[in-house]
């Protein structure tokens, strides 16, 4: 487990996410819907007041899918999201069909529900379930290169290869041009500075996916109650879209932390550079690269999410062959040939 200061902001990264109120304090949140209705504000606002962000539906199914496509509001997804005016909204509770507005001023979102009879959905459509390590029926050859690659470092100092420089390490042997003119790193950077963001700020595993890959599983969970529980619920939520070589992400508001899924025997495992709390493999540096156990590592970073007041958002994804020959080196390597 790493605790690696976030230089970019949150806010800095456009992932769609799906919201998950884990709170076991009923009591104020029932007030809150008392005073709500139907709508999800708190207080009644005129139409003339609100902007409408779009209605849920099976694609756009969380109100950040609505917030990120967005152009007015984008770039501040997660300050919106986790702003004390929305904080304690049980997003999760919107269904399909929802009208969904947000006040320009106070950034206050709210919703007005109608029934409608299709389900919400909560994962990517059309993802292998695959709930167990099992890789050898269709061992993709660019997963299985990049878990390769990442596990060659393992064992090196954290100082010498941090979290992201070691998933970087392993796109660019896959024949990525991360740095220079054209490369992927500047493509991050200036996306950000368009964005009005820190030019760093989708230097993070959400922002790798979100330039060569796809994503697969998005929840960010706040008050938590109880981490190992929570830890437990979300690795089972995790289970129908984790495979070999996925890049799993966790970030707090301070914190961020990225490294590649593997599956080693019957359990599935994290391939990352941080404090060594999990380790399964051979022997290696307290702080630095290692495999640890998955559903371990989960646990850490929900404790940690709850010493610090924070909530934890756990984003997975896996790489994409077109979007990836967009940054192809000069000479690309046999992946992407």
């Amino acid at each position: 487990m790493s605790e690696i200061s976030r230089t970019g902001p949150q806010s800095g990264v456009l992932s769609e996410s799906s919201i998950k109120k884990t709170s076991k304090n009923k009591g104020n949140f029932s007030a809150v819907l008392a005073r709500a209705g139907k709508d999800g504000a708190s207080a009644p606002l005129t139409p003339q007041a609100k902007e409408s962000l779009g209605v849920i539906t099976a694609e756009n199914y969380t109100v950040s899918h609505l917030l990120v496509r967005n152009s007015k509001f984008a770039a501040d997804t997660w300050n919106i999201i986790h702003s004390p005016i929305n904080q304690n909204k049980d997003f999760t509770k919107i269904q399909p069909g929802a009208q969904v507005w947000i006040d320009p001023e106070t950034k206050e979102i709210s919703w007005r529900q109608e029934n409608l009879a299709e389900p919400a959905v909560q994962t990517r459509k059309n993802v292998h379930v695959r709930r167990s390590p099992d890789f050898s029926k269709e061992a993709d050859s660019l997963a299985e290169s990049l878990v390769r690659a990442v596990s060659q470092e393992i064992g090196k100092n954290y100082e010498d290869v941090d979290c992201y420089e070691l998933v970087v390490k392993g796109l660019s042997s896959l024949g990525i041009q991360y740095s220079g003119r054209g490369g992927l790193k500047d493509a991050l950077m200036n996306r950000a500075l368009a964005s009005s963001l820190p030019s760093n700020a989708y230097l993070t595993g959400e922002g790798l996916v979100n330039a060569c890959g796809n994503n697969l599983f998005n929840g960010t969970y706040i008050n938590i109650n109880d981490p190992d529980a929570l830890a437990k619920e979300v690795y089972e939520s995790l289970g129908p879209n984790l495979r070999h070589g996925g890049i799993l992400s966790l970030s707090t508001r301070t914190r961020g932390h990225t490294g590649v899924v593997a599956a080693r025997d019957d359990q599935w495992t994290y391939i990352n550079s941080g404090r060594m709390d999990n380790n399964i493999g051979d022997r290696v540096p307290s702080l630095g690269v290692g495999q640890e156990d998955l559903l371990a590592e989960l646990r850490n970073w929900f404790r940690l999410a709850k010493s610090r007041g924070e909530a934890l958002s756990v984003s997975l994804g896996e790489l994409n062959r077109e979007k990836l020959m967009a940054y192809a080196a000069p000479t690309p390597g046999p992946m992407l040939v």
